[in-house]
């Protein structure tokens, strides 16, 4: 259902309250598709961000400005994701909410499907970001991290490269599903 009809056509048997249209609005195909292509253009700069600060201090023990300036580069890019992933995988209980009703159509199932697949993994990613630098900030007395920040910083940039993939392969998930035929 393109954009157009979702706000100016009542669907018969259904509420068509403002914010059921702003439901059905978020959690149509193309807004799916610009939500993910935004979030992977926005990414972006985090990721290299994160590169290039590892890059720089590598070979040399990392200053507790370096280590806190990663860490909340890291927990606002894990933060962003998780939100990103809840509102992915959420799709059909958004669009059930909205339409009153579990909808029956075989494209939309299978949008569902690919929302919650890449929602999850988008979700994993940021979550693991988190508990990486949760474990940096633990006291030494419990977990000593002395020398093994930049390693967990380095998994933190994996994680990060490995959302920006999934945002991609959602969005040629959704795109494909254009030319496609679902029964």
């Amino acid at each position: 259902m393109s954009i157009i009809k979702i706000l100016i056509t009542p669907k018969k048997g259904t509420k068509t309250s403002l914010m059921n249209k702003a439901f059905l609005l978020f959690t149509c195909r193309e807004m799916m598709i610009l939500f993910a292509i935004l979030m992977f253009l926005v990414s972006i700069p985090m990721v290299l961000e994160q590169f290039f600060i590892l890059w720089e201090h590598w070979s040399i023990p990392p200053s507790d400005k370096m280590i806190d300036e990663m860490e909340n580069l890291i927990d606002g890019f894990a933060g962003v994701l998780v939100a990103a992933g809840v509102y992915m995988e959420e799709r059909a209980a958004i669009r059930e909410i909205a339409l009153g009703k579990t909808e029956d159509i075989p494209l939309q199932h299978y949008l569902n499907e690919i929302s919650l697949h890449n929602g999850m993994g988008i979700l994993m990613m940021g979550l693991f970001m988190e508990v990486g630098t949760l474990v940096l900030e633990m006291p030494e007395r419990l977990i000593n991290t002395d020398g093994t920040e930049k390693h967990i910083f380095g998994i933190c940039l994996t994680l990060s490269i490995l959302s920006l993939i999934i945002l991609l392969d959602f969005v040629k998930d959704y795109i494909v599903t254009y030319f496609k035929k679902h029964v």
